[in-house]
Order: C-alpha cells, then sequence, then structure tokens
C-alpha cells in the first residue's frame, strides 16, 4: 500500500509478481503515461517485501518524459539485463553490498517477468539504481549519528539527471556514468586503490599465513620466517627483488619504512616485539571492512575538496598542507583524548592570532583544575593562572575562598585565564576555526581550534598523541603562520619572530594580536579520524580506530543484523484447526504497508555473571517472532507473547493458555473532521505519555531490541523498513557494562560521569521499570537512548517518532493497538493526542528496585544548568525534567495527564541526557 495524493492505491506483490491498481484508467494506459500516473499520484509504493518512496523515481523519470528503462512491451531492456552486472561492479570497488540493492525479489521479477509484472519491476529497478547513486554520492547514514562529535550531516540527494544520464545512452556506459556521482577528491580515490589491492590479494589466495617470531631476527642473519615475511611485504604492496631466507638490507630498509609511516619504533633489526608484527597479524577480511569504512566516512565530505586546504588525520594525528592540490608541508598534531575528542568536521581559518590568551573551558576547569585547587589553593599561581568574577570582571584571589566546600559553585561563578607567553597552555599562536567564512571571527560552538603548545616534547611521542581537551596542537605552528600570512605585508619570518613572546622577564610584546587574511587566502580545515590512507611513498597504511569510528560505521552501516528479518512467516496452520494459539481482530488502514500481527513469547530474562570482570550479564529468553495476518487463528505455544502490530505494541503479556485461542481487537483512530484540509496526516506513538512510555522499556527489558525494523522516511519519521532498507534503530550495545570493571575505572581519565551511571542502571536492573534512567522521552514524539560504550563514553541514539502506517489523507484510519498516540497534520499547527479504549495493561513487576544517586565527580557544560532542590517536595513537581535521580528512586515524566507523584522523594535532581559532544 502507499500514501495516495489522490484517491488511489497501488500494492505490489512479489507471489504474484503483479503491479495492481486500483484504477482502471491506469491499467489502459501506456508505459510512459502509468508511470507518470504511478509516480506523480502516489507517495509510496510497496513492491513484494520493499517499500520505497516514489519522489526520487518521479525526479528521474521526468529527466526522461516518463519512458521506461528497464522493460519494454512487457520485456526486459538490455538495460535491465545489465543492471546486476553494473550493480555488482559499482558495489565491489567502492564497498557497498550489492544484496541492498540486487535483492533476491528483484531478481524474482527478473526471472518470471511478464506484462503483468513489467511495472512492478520497472519502478523496483529504477528505486535500486537511484538508491545506489544516493549511496555513492552521499553515503549511507546520517553521519551524525555515528556519534555525537561528528559535525557532518546527510546530504539530500539531488542528482536525478545524472541518473537518467547512465540509462540514456549504452547498457555498458551505466556503471561508469554513475559512478562519476561517487567523491572524486585524492583521500577517496586513494582509498579505493587500497580497496582494489586488498581484493586481488584476496582473489589470489589471501595473505600468506604469518608466523610472528619469537626472538629477534638480525640483519644479514639466515630466518625461516623470512620467506613468508618477504611474501606479506610484497602482499602489502611493496616490491622486493631478492630472495631466500636471509634479513638482507632490501627487506629491513622497507620494514623500517613500514615501521616509520605506521608511527613505530623504527630498528634495523625485526625484534620479537616490533610494531611491525601488529600490523602485518591483522585479517585480510578485517582490513577490507576497515578500508569500506573509511570510504563510508568519506563520502561524508563534499565531493570535491578544496586544491588549497589543510587537512588534520586526527587518529594519525598528522596535518597536511595542500596547495594546487599538492601536499606542500605535512608535520605531527597532538589531538584530543578518546573522552575529549577532536570533533570531525569542517571549518576555515581566517586568522592567526600571536601571544594568545586562554580561557579555560568550564569542563577543564571543573574536571581537571578545580581537583588541584582543592588540594593547593596556590595552584592556579603555579600555572601562571588568574581568576575573574563573571559578574563584574573584577581580578578575585582564589587563597581567599573555601574550595572545598563550595568548589563547584566558586568554578561556575568565575573565569579562569591564564598569561601569554611560551608558557601558556596555547603556545604563542592560535588559529581560531570558523564553521563559516562569511561570518570570519565567529568561532566554532565547540570553541575548538588550532594552536601551539607550552610542552614541544610531546611532539616527538611516535605514536598515541592524543593528549588534548580536543583543540589540535600543531608542531610547526610558528611555520603554519608564515605560511598563511604570506601576502600579508609585514609578516615576513624575522617579523613574526619579533612579533612573539620570548619568555624573557620584562619584555615587552602585544598580547591577542590578531591578523586577518585576505579573502583569498582562507583556508578550509577538515579534521577527520582515518584509519586508512596512502603515506608520502604512495603505500598503504592501517592505523588504530582510536576514536572507534570505524566501529560504529560496521555496526550502523554493514552488520548483517541490520538487514535480516527478525521474524518469521508461519501461515501454515489452518484457521479452524487451532486449539491454542492468538487470533488479532482488525482492519488494517490503507496506509498501513505490511499490515502483519508479530507475537514473541519471552520468560524472563536470566541473570548472570561476567567469571572475568564479576559484572553481570543478561540472558534474555525469548523465541523467534512470528509473523501473521490479521482475523486469522494463529496456532501458537503457550506462553507469555509480546503482540504487536504497524509499530504499535499491546501494552504488557499475551497470555496464550494450553486449549484456548486469545484474541485481541486492535484499536481505530480515525482522522478528525479539523483535519479535513490535510494531505499528509501522521498518527505517530506518544512517548510523552508514560503508557508509551513503559511499552518501551518492555521491549527492551524483555526483547532487547525493537520489535521491528525501522526506516527514516524522507518525511523525517520511523516507518517499518523493507527489504532494502538497513535497521536505523538497531540493538544498543550493553556489552561494555559487563566486559569492564565499572567501580574501578576512574571518572573523565577512563569513563564519563553518564556512562558510569548508565552501566550501573543496566547491571543492576531487575524489573522492566529499572530501565527508564537509559531513556529520555520528549513530548514531540522522540526520544533519546543512552547506551555505554567503548572507550567509556556514552554513544546517543535519537530515536525519531514511531509512525503507525505512512502519512495519510484526512479521510483514512490506522488499526492499532490499545495505546497514547499523536496525530499531526500536515503543517505541523494541528496537533491532538488520540488515546484508545480498551486501556489495559498487563505488564509483570512494574516496581524499581534500587537507587542510584547522581555523583559530582565530573561535571561538565551540560552539567552546569542542571538545578538541585535540596528541600522537601510536596507537590510532586521538580521543574520540567523527565528522568529524575531522588534518594527513594523517583521516576516519572512531566506530563500531568500521566498524573505521577513524588511525594515520597527527599531530594529531586534532573539528570541530563543531551550527549552533545563535551570539550
Amino acid at each position: 500500500m502507499l500514501l495516495p495524493k489522490l484517491p488511489q492505491t497501488i500494492v505490489s506483490t512479489f507471489l504474484s509478481l503483479a503491479l495492481a491498481s486500483q484504477s482502471v484508467t491506469a491499467q489502459s494506459m501506456d508505459a510512459s503515461g502509468e508511470i507518470q500516473n504511478i509516480t506523480a499520484n502516489n507517495l509510496f509504493i510497496r513492491a513484494g517485501s520493499s517499500l520505497f518512496e516514489t519522489d526520487d523515481l518521479e525526479k528521474v523519470y521526468e529527466q526522461r518524459n516518463n519512458l521506461p528503462i528497464w522493460t519494454s512491451n512487457g520485456k526486459a531492456s538490455p538495460f535491465a539485463l545489465n543492471l546486476k552486472a553494473a550493480i555488482s561492479k559499482l558495489t565491489l570497488k567502492h564497498g557497498l553490498i550489492a544484496s541492498d540493492y540486487w535483492t533476491s525479489e528483484l531478481e524474482g521479477y527478473l526471472v518470471h517477468l511478464s506484462p503483468q509484472s513489467a511495472m512492478a519491476f520497472e519502478l523496483a529497478a529504477t528505486h535500486a539504481w537511484v538508491t545506489l547513486a544516493s549511496h555513492l554520492s552521499d553515503g549511507r547514514v546520517d553521519p551524525s549519528t555515528i556519534d555525537n562529535d561528528v559535525r557532518f550531516n546527510k546530504r539530500i540527494f539531488n542528482d536525478h539527471l545524472v541518473v537518467a544520464q547512465s540509462v540514456a545512452g549504452t547498457p555498458g556506459m551505466m556503471a561508469d556514468i554513475l559512478e562519476t556521482l561517487a567523491p572524486q577528491h585524492r583521500y577517496y580515490k586513494d582509498t579505493l586503490e587500497i580497496l582494489a589491492h586488498l581484493q586481488f590479494t584476496k582473489s589470489n589466495g589471501g595473505y600468506t599465513v604469518l608466523r610472528k617470531s619469537t626472538n629477534t631476527i638480525k640483519l644479514g642473519q639466515k630466518n625461516a620466517l623470512v620467506p613468508a615475511i618477504r611474501e606479506r611485504v610484497q602482499q602489502y604492496g611493496y616490491n622486493l627483488v631478492g630472495v631466500g631466507d636471509t634479513y638482507d638490507q632490501e627487506l629491513s630498509d622497507i620494514i623500517q619504512e613500514i615501521q616509520a609511516e605506521h608511527g613505530y619504533e623504527v630498528n634495523a633489526d625485526l625484534k620479537s616485539d616490533s610494531g611491525f608484527w601488529n600490523i602485518m597479524m591483522v585479517p585480510l577480511d578485517q582490513r577490507i571492512t576497515q578500508t569500506e569504512a573509511t570510504l563510508e566516512k568519506l563520502r561524508w565530505l563534499p565531493k570535491q575538496l578544496e586544491s588549497n586546504m589543510i587537512f588534520v588525520n586526527t587518529n594519525a594525528t598528522e596535518v597536511r598542507v595542500f596547495e594546487n592540490n599538492q601536499i606542500v608541508n605535512q608535520f605531527r598534531s597532538i589531538n584530543g583524548r578518546v573522552l575529549r575528542r577532536t570533533p570531525m568536521m569542517k571549518t576555515w581559518i581566517t586568522r592567526v592570532i600571536f601571544n594568545p590568551r586562554w580561557t579555560a573551558t568550564d569542563s577543564i576547569v571543573l574536571q581537571d583544575k578545580l581537583p588541584a585547587i582543592q588540594k593547593n589553593p596556590r595552584y592556579l599561581e603555579t600555572v601562571r593562572m588568574k581568576m575573574y568574577s563573571r559578574k563584574d570582571k573584577t581580578l578575585v584571589d582564589p587563597t581567599t575562598l573555601d574550595w572545598n566546600r563550595d568548589g563547584h559553585g566558586i568554578a561556575r561563578r568565575h573565569v579562569f585565564v591564564m598569561d601569554p607567553g611560551p608558557k601558556n597552555a596555547l603556545g604563542t599562536f592560535k588559529f581560531p576555526l570558523v564553521p563559516d567564512p562569511t561570518k570570519p571571527t565567529v568561532s566554532n560552538t565547540d570553541d575548538i581550534f588550532m594552536h601551539y603548545t607550552d610542552d614541544p616534547e610531546f611532539f616527538k611521542r611516535p605514536l598515541a598523541r592524543h593528549l588534548s581537551s580536543g583543540c589540535i596542537r600543531l608542531e610547526q605552528a610558528q611555520w603554519l603562520a608564515g605560511y598563511l600570512l604570506k601576502n600579508v605585508p609585514g609578516y615576513d619570518e624575522a617579523s613574526i619572530q619579533s612579533l612573539i613572546a620570548k619568555g624573557i622577564p620584562g619584555e615587552v610584546f602585544q598580547t591577542d594580536k590578531s591578523v586577518m587574511l585576505p579573502e583569498s587566502d582562507y583556508r578550509a580545515v577538515y579534521t577527520v579520524p582515518l584509519t586508512v590512507e596512502k603515506t608520502k611513498s604512495g603505500h598503504a597504511r592501517f592505523m588504530k580506530d582510536a576514536y572507534l569510528h570505524d566501529r560504529r560505521i560496521v555496526a550502523a552501516v554493514m552488520a548483517a543484523n541490520l538487514r535480516q528479518s527478525r521474524k518469521s512467516k508461519n501461515e501454515s496452520i489452518a484457521s479452524t484447526s487451532v486449539t491454542t494459539g492468538l487470533k488479532v481482530i482488525g482492519q488494517a488502514g490503507s496506509t498501513q504497508q505490511f499490515a502483519e500481527v508479530v507475537a514473541i513469547r519471552c520468560d524472563e530474562p536470566r541473570f548472570g555473571v561476567n567469571p572475568r570482570t564479576q559484572m553481570r550479564t543478561i540472558n534474555r529468553l525469548c523465541d523467534q517472532p512470528v509473523t501473521f495476518s490479521l482475523n486469522r487463528n494463529q496456532s501458537l505455544p503457550a506462553g507469555k507473547y509480546i503482540v504487536a502490530f504497524e509499530n504499535t505494541i499491546h501494552p504488557g503479556f499475551v497470555d496464550v493458555i494450553e486449549g484456548r485461542v486469545a484474541t485481541i481487537q486492535l484499536q481505530k483512530i480515525s482522522i478528525p473532521p479539523s483535519f479535513a484540509q490535510d494531505k499528509a496526516v501522521k498518527i505517530y506513538r506518544d512517548f510523552s505519555s508514560q503508557v508509551e512510555q513503559k511499552k518501551v522499556l518492555f521491549e527492551k527489558f524483555y526483547y532487547g531490541k525493537n520489535i521491528f525494523r525501522q526506516a527514516v522516511r524522507k518525511f523525517g519519521d520511523f516507518y517499518l523498513a523493507g527489504m532494502t532498507d538497513i535497521d536505523a534503530a538497531p540493538q544498543a550495545n550493553f556489552s561494555y557494562c559487563s566486559e569492564n570493571r565499572i567501580d574501578q575505572l576512574r571518572l573523565v581519565s577512563n569513563i564519563r560521569e553518564h556512562a558510569k551511571f548508565v552501566c550501573e542502571s543496566f547491571n543492576r536492573a531487575r524489573t522492566m521499570m529499572d530501565y527508564a534512567d537509559l531513556y529520555k522521552f520528549a513530548n514531540n514524539g522522540t526520544f533519546q537512548e543512552a547506551a555505554a560504550d567503548y572507550p567509556g563514553d556514552i554513544i546517543p541514539k535519537r530515536h525519531y517518532r514511531y509512525l503507525v502506517g505512512t502519512p495519510m489523507m484526512a479521510t483514512d484510519f490506522v488499526a492499532v493497538m490499545p495505546g497514547v498516540y499523536r496525530i499531526e497534520g500536515e503543517t505541523g499547527r494541528q496537533n491532538m493526542r488520540a488515546t484508545t479504549t480498551a486501556l489495559t495493561e498487563t505488564y509483570g513487576d512494574l516496581t524499581r528496585t534500587f537507587g542510584n544517586s547522581k555523583s559530582h565527580g565530573e561535571v561538565d557544560d551540560i552539567d552546569l544548568e542542571t538545578t538541585v532542590d535540596s528541600g522537601a517536595i510536596s507537590t510532586g513537581r521538580c521543574g520540567e525534567a523527565s528522568v529524575w535521580r531522588t534518594e527513594k528512586r523517583s521516576y516519572c515524566t512531566h506530563d500531568g495527564l500521566d498524573g505521577c507523584s513524588r511525594a515520597l522523594a527527599q531530594q529531586c535532581e534532573e539528570m541530563k541526557l543531551d550527549l552533545r559532544f563535551r570539550k
């Protein structure tokens, strides 16, 4: 089914391989007329297990006067016969997954093509081709969902003309034309070459088996491992002339080059603990996956990078300066620690600041400076910092204040500034980074910039230079200042040297001297954590995934579970013969595209202990989901079931008793007359209601993940994913919480306070209500899920509104499980709550079993907004928060309709889970 723009619906099923239409007129049109009618008058088409929007299809067909591409008179066109090969070629080369585009259903349409199924194949094939084009151009995933330190957003695909051109010439050129949509910059092309080399190696039998030496292999020494080492080095892309089992100078020189380019200790002999072994012992498939993840990341960048730019690989902690697309200098950097990551972003350098003062951020003061001040009130003097009142900017003597009694309060009321000079934390050079070059003095919201340092010794470290609080320290800051100011009169090398402070007692110098660059010399700056790139010598370099972006890309885009259906179809037993089972009664609305019931039998989860860490593990005891149609008796074994229909969930377990058929009556929600003028009405679950919040906790506690796979549609909300969609709301991963001794991890350096709290809540939860602290529900139908993950941080998962059908006309209706929903008009001006009748909850234990007060070990910018009321709470209200810490474990939302009470609370404090990047 699909959303009609006009009163017309279209259905396509794989079983019949036909695209049927309720419009008799459409059936009699020629192919171009039918294509125009379908794409212009319908927003959705369901083809078998695939569900797709027609917007992109309409734009492609408009470029070719609605002429079909893949079919002609009910038969496959030459383009159709070449489609599978073209998809295979492009996906292999660019690290995508061919089956995401050429599905088994699309194969079935082609194999069994007939005049009746030709239009279904035509539209499904175009959808696959356009989707591949979009992913080649802009990547598969919204970058901002990967981590809260990514500042790139998913681009809207608009290159429909190129898609049309790719199928306008000869079939043999279609892949080459579509490939022009992929990024054209050197980093992407270099990574394509690396992937091609890895795939070539795999096709030729894979890596040579290499056994690590237990002893040092000395230069000139014979060793039985040397022939295998030679082969592995050649497979890595190096050419060797020598042969035999002698560790000769040629082989030693190449291994030293490999060690140097990967940041390891360089030695002429091959030691048993050399970093060379770390590089070479990684399996080939892992290298391929790592390279494919890098390609996805590079697709988030602009397709063309500026010919004059600065590229910071924050993973390698290196800077490359480009001029006319050539590297003019390369030097080391120091980047953010894993818990204070340098954001992945594009910014601009528009000015240079000499002899800057440094104003410490609130997070650095509270996390780093405050503990030192509490130990020694004269600490600020030792680091040349001064303290000013935020209120009147007056200088304050820190030794006159009681830091141990009110340390956090004092810190919040003051600004901490370090004197300029060589001993300033920024050194003598600062390069502000602005997100918009048309506003050249407005810095980025994260307050991240480039600068020198007061301790250049750290640049000597060959590896792991992730030491800063997010900013980028530059090994050659003075060179960069001269390079950027080369077209500004009065700033040659000698002049710059005379400007900067030398640290001489009594010297006079200008503080915070800001020099603007000519607009034509503004430099784009990219800060990107790449784990795969080419070195100066042109060889591949693989690095540790310090910020874990690759790991999260694999989990969000490439994992097999994102594509697998979680449901097993069960229609084998006739309705009349069922004695034990379930029947769901109701009529699906026309925009409820799949209209299937899902039933999952679950027992109470069992809890165990990780033998290594003594942290708790959870074993969920649920059967494979079963799907079946409405209004039929479905045979099921006796037990307690989670039952769902079209993104709606029954409020609690449904008991299936031996010898009986349980029944559920779906509730009908019709669009009120006040929405009569709206053509795209949305109905979604109202997560501001405790009724729907409890369903989330119920689903996650017992089943551990969403019952339905979700896709983010162009209208900006979640709706059920089809075969060609990856799951946009996969299971949150809490393995970190059981694999680490949470109680022994130090805040700030090992783990964030929020992550510690999440793990404590997860590990101690005994009932579904104990999961409440893992979620923050909003009034607009969205919610945020917190999951602790490596390296000890929160990975926030943003859940969009869960629609129970695609957008609909004002005359439509939906069928839902009992619950609380919202109806929203096309413009958003109208929004009303719809609570169904027969709303009886059948959960098990709803008690809260433990208390977990928020600690103050880590406080940052977000926490500064937190307010604490230490008085008695008698009104049942404590601000407008939706997640609360109380001594007696009170939790509720601020929605008065849910009637929550906090009368027992002795202390009430908001715990914010708005988990943006922290400096």
